[in-house]
């Protein structure tokens, strides 16, 4: 039997990151050979153009997708965010295509167009980015917070407008601590705590921590029982 349970946040994250993945592969390409087409040929109408525009947002959707993937890597959301400006650029572009094919004597529409053509290599170069970013985050492995106490909030807004001690200052906690179990289960990185926590909901917590200086792991909390609130201040549960 494992020691934690899968963390059902990152089993949403990579579907919704291999959904972002599939729609960039198929999109891409079809994108890029109906968008070429569309400009050398006479054949578009507005009918036919509704496939060029639907693509572009096909590319929008998938990178939208892959943005909840480790949205603390800021090298990473960085890049997807500039592709995400540019891909909406390209699908707000997208329809002058047919314009400017209509009417290539018309200034307005050529630069639209050249616009639109910056736009797609400037979209290519950051999502290109955000793939190499991607294999890095693979290659080396993802970072991994340490299950340690920072700075224990004294006290949370109640829904009130009152005060009330904070879950962490009713367990004990020190800053400095080392959580090594909650409600029984192992604790890997500070992911596991925060999801051992939500987990619990509003059954009664129990934690085993490491505490600098004391030789022996102490049981927390010493009496009573704590259970998560919700700071109305800061908008999440504690």
């Amino acid at each position: 039997m494992p020691d934690t349970a899968p963390n059902p946040e990152l089993l949403r994250s990579l579907g919704r990151l291999s959904r972002g993945l599939s729609a960039l592969f198929w999109g891409l390409p079809a994108t890029l050979i109906l968008s070429v087409r569309a400009a050398k040929s006479d054949w578009l109408t507005p009918w036919t153009l509704v496939p060029v525009v639907a693509l572009n947002a096909l590319l929008l959707f998938g990178l939208w997708q892959m943005s909840a993937f480790q949205k603390q890597e800021r090298p990473w959301t960085a890049a997807l965010d500039r592709a995400r400006f540019m891909a909406l650029v390209n699908l707000g572009l997208s329809p002058f295509l047919y314009w400017a094919n209509r009417a290539p004597e018309q200034t307005f529409f050529a630069v639209a167009i050249l616009i639109l053509e910056a736009a797609g290599v400037l979209f290519l170069f950051n999502l290109i980015s955000s793939y190499v970013i991607l294999l890095a985050l693979a290659a080396y492995g993802l970072p991994v917070l340490s299950p340690v106490i920072g700075e224990v909030i004294p006290d949370v807004a109640a829904s009130d407008g009152t005060r009330r001690p904070s879950p962490a200052a009713e367990m004990g906690l020190r800053p400095g601590d080392r959580v090594l179990l909650i409600n029984g289960e192992k604790v890997r990185s500070f992911e596991d705590l925060s999801t051992g926590a939500l987990v619990a909901g509003r059954q009664p917590i129990t934690m085993t921590v490491q505490r600098p200086g004391v030789a022996a792991p102490l049981m927390l909390p010493a009496a009573g029982t704590v259970t998560a609130a919700y700071d109305y201040d800061l908008g999440h549960p504690v």
